[in-house]
């Protein structure tokens, strides 16, 4: 299905990435370990599994929506979310880094003040809210549209590219 070049635009819709680039994260995934061994269904595509994973970390909607957009239970995209997870946390220090020198820094700041004429800068923060399905016991934070939610914030580099 997702092989399919038709599935272009969906991808880039739903997923927030085109086809290369959804196509390279399947890889990347499956090269760090997301066999998705866990899973009790075989009947979904490696690709499916992670697409579905992508739309829900995209979106404001919850593993019901994920899962009737993809054709999966809930509890199922619940475990394939919690493998790929897992495993981003595992090598985000691999893949997530800061600069260590003077002169790291100084790139990036170079990189923000020639461009855009913002000297001093050394990296910008941007935040979103991301709706959440609220769990039974949840006491967590409620956005002022009053539904629960989890703040994910990220720091870019003057490429737009997470540091």
């Amino acid at each position: 299905m997702l092989q399919s070049s038709a599935y272009s635009s969906w991808l880039e819709t739903n997923l927030r990435c085109t086809r290369s680039t959804f196509f390279r994260i399947a890889s990347f995934l499956q090269e760090h370990g997301v066999a998705f061994a866990q899973a009790k269904v075989k009947k979904h595509s490696y690709e499916k599994k992670v697409a579905a994973v992508l739309y829900f970390l995209g979106s404001a909607g919850g593993y019901r929506e994920v899962g009737a957009a993809m054709g999966m239970a809930r509890s199922y995209v619940m475990e394939i979310t919690t493998e790929v997870v897992r495993v981003l946390n595992a090598v985000a220090p691999a893949v997530i880094s800061f600069p260590r020198s003077r002169d790291g820094w100084t790139a990036v700041e170079d990189g923000f003040a020639s461009p855009h004429g913002y000297p001093g800068v050394a990296g910008a923060i941007d935040g979103s809210l991301i709706a959440i399905e609220r769990p039974e016991d949840y006491d967590g934070f409620y956005c002022r549209k009053c539904y629960p939610s989890l703040n994910v914030q990220a720091i870019v580099s003057p490429d737009r590219t997470f540091m």
